[in-house]
């Protein structure tokens, strides 16, 4: 009995045995067949073939490598090679806010603090050294008065060469940087009635003095029920020296223009004064007359119009969308009169000879060694100089021009100059397979 009760332990233990490596096969089994059937779904994610960390990251470099090299090489070949030239910009025109051309002038703004510790805004010009070729920063309005420019935010150059200008007052009132500063103990009603709608629209004569000033939160109707916060946001001027502004109120942006009066213009088709934009957007000023606007809705889907104001309404024309338009592109501003504008993105710099044109590579950033997630805005000068004003590793904004280094060969330009040369027909080798 004793053996027996052994021999059916010493049994029961191998039959337990066996049956735990089946159930250890089993699973192993189901779990490689788990894996394998899950394999299909994450190859859509990750790159082919990942065994183990080193394979995924050579793998995953190969296959960025890979995208990029196809991209450049799906791009035609640039007109130019550029050279870049880095501006120093003057210490006395303390942080850049904005950059305008204008008759093959730069005029910039900057902003810094005076003694009593006010954001003033100071207008230089720039002009270059014909003997070094290096920039020369000028004060716009050298005996002007600095308090005439306090709170300045944006600006353009009217037709005449004067400027008009975005102030707001009191644009220190909110301590944002006071350490002490609690925004739950603030007046904001306060704050938006009596500082955040002190905004006017100002004009400047030739020496710099305010001649004409419009106050903005007056022209505006608002509605009394919305909280009613508003800022301005910028100011342009097209060709025929209209004023075009936009705004942020209740949180949405919105585009306004002035008639000759001084008056809003109404929105064309629904005798609105302001014409509702998407979140993303950017303006330009128009080549011959009006406004160029960029939007991109929230399906990343860009929408290209023309704005302009004619018989005293504010109007707005969908325009085609040239090709190489994706989320990422924004519109280059033209100084030249061959073309109506440019268009950039993360490859290079192209421009639109016409409004239905192919876009026509100019520059490709990677040749000029340009940083695209850095640059703010793109500026097209005369004799395809191009100005770029990017951010800088602190925030700040520089300056810095491509120049045509080189101009690429035009295609077919050799075979020409053999058949003007020798006059002969020139034998064409056919390639042996």
């Amino acid at each position: 009995m004793g053996g027996s009760a052994m021999e059916f332990h010493r049994k029961h233990s191998v039959c337990f045995l066996l049956l735990g490596m089946l159930f250890c096969t089993a699973g192993c089994t189901a779990t490689e067949q788990d894996s394998t059937a899950e394999k299909p779904k994450k190859m859509t994610d990750l790159p082919p073939l990942v065994t183990e960390i080193s394979t995924e990251d050579t793998t995953a470099e190969i296959s960025t490598e890979t995208t990029l090299v196809t991209e450049e090489a799906e791009l035609p070949e640039p007109v130019y090679q550029a050279k870049m030239t880095a501006w120093e910009l003057p210490e006395e025109l303390g942080s850049l806010q904005a950059v305008r051309v204008y008759q093959n002038t730069v005029y910039l703004l900057g902003v810094r603090q005076n003694a009593a510790q006010q954001s003033e805004s100071v207008l230089y010009c720039v002009s270059e050294d014909a003997e070094s070729a290096e920039p020369v920063f000028t004060p716009l309005y050298p005996n002007s008065n600095a308090s005439d420019f306090v709170g300045l935010t944006d600006f353009d150059v009217l037709s005449d060469g004067t400027i008009c200008g975005l102030l707001c007052e009191n644009a220190d009132a909110v301590p944002y940087e006071d350490p002490t500063f609690n925004p739950d103990d603030f007046d904001w009603e306060s704050y938006y009635e009596n500082y955040a709608t002190q905004y006017q629209l100002v004009w400047y004569d030739k020496n710099g003095v305010i001649c004409k000033k419009l106050g903005l939160s007056t022209l505006l109707d608002l509605d009394e029920t919305s909280r009613q916060t508003m800022a301005f946001t910028g100011v342009r001027s097209d060709a025929s020296d209209h004023i075009y502004l936009t705004a942020t109120i209740d949180e949405s942006d919105c585009l306004m223009a002035l008639d000759g009066n001084g008056n809003l213009c109404p929105v064309q088709g629904n005798h609105k004064n302001m014409l509702p934009l998407e979140s993303d957007y950017q303006w330009i000023r128009c080549s011959s007359d009006g406004m160029l606007l960029l939007e991109c809705d929230a399906e990343d889907v860009q929408h290209l119009s023309h704005v302009v104001v004619t018989d005293g309404a504010l109007w707005k024309t969908q325009t085609a969308v040239p090709e190489r338009m994706t989320a990422d592109t924004m519109l280059a501003e033209s100084e030249n009169d061959d073309f109506v504008y440019g268009i950039w993105n993360a490859s290079g710099l192209f421009r639109m000879s016409a409004k239905n044109a192919l876009p026509e590579l100019l520059y490709r950033w990677s040749d000029a060694h340009v940083d695209f997630s850095k640059l703010e805005r793109v500026m097209m000068l005369p004799d395809e100089e191009v100005l770029l004003s990017a951010y800088t590793a602190q925030g700040n904004l520089s300056l810095e021009l491509l120049e045509p280094d080189m101009k690429n060969k035009e295609p077919d330009s050799t075979e020409h100059v053999e058949e003007e040369t020798t006059g002969e027909t020139v034998p064409v080798a056919t390639p042996v397979s």
